[in-house]
């Protein structure tokens, strides 16, 4: 969002667009997890199934995801 100097209501409808964040962070991984937490914890069947090979590594995976935001300064 402040990358992108987007307000609040701009963000929150791109956050409803996992093509357009997948564009934007280059990272599918990085997209689904971004569109997912934005909205809470996943807690839905559609939302861990879509997740749970993030979830179920996601002491493996989060330093990763946290290397590449870090790298899109």
């Amino acid at each position: 969002m402040l990358r992108m100097h987007l307000g609040r209501e701009e963000a929150e409808a791109f956050m409803e667009d996992e093509r357009w964040l997948r564009h934007v962070l280059k990272d599918d991984t990085l997209a689904r997890v971004v569109a997912h937490d934005y909205h809470g914890t996943p807690h839905g069947q559609k939302e861990q199934a879509l997740l749970g090979d993030v979830m179920a590594r996601f002491d493996v995976k989060f330093p990763e995801l946290l290397s590449k935001v870090e790298e899109m300064r």
